[in-house]
């Protein structure tokens, strides 16, 4: 019998730098996931740019991002290193 499940999605946010640490928290979120997942019944799906998310014509790449997995997200994570990123342009700019 299938089993219900609740989703968390986690936005991970980092810049260029730090991407050996996003692929640190990735499997930290599928270990977590092996380990909790069923007898808690939640699941944890990073939610990145790259692979959730469709390009259009119709809507700048920020734009596109923000209408799909940043309002989408349940939990926010953000790493910095070096860096902090680059300006976008839109809703979330006020958060400099």
């Amino acid at each position: 019998m299938p089993d219900q499940t609740t989703l968390y999605k986690i936005m991970l946010s980092a810049p260029g730098d730090t991407e050996d640490l996003c692929t640190e928290a990735e499997a930290v979120i599928q270990r977590w996931n092996d380990i909790h997942g069923d007898s808690r019944g939640m699941r944890l799906q990073r939610l990145h740019w790259g692979k959730n998310v469709c390009l259009t014509a119709n809507q700048s790449p920020q734009d596109k991002i923000d209408s799909t997995i940043v309002n989408q997200a349940d939990i926010f994570v953000v790493i910095f290193r070096h860096r902090l990123g680059t300006e976008t342009k839109g809703i979330y700019t006020y958060f400099r």
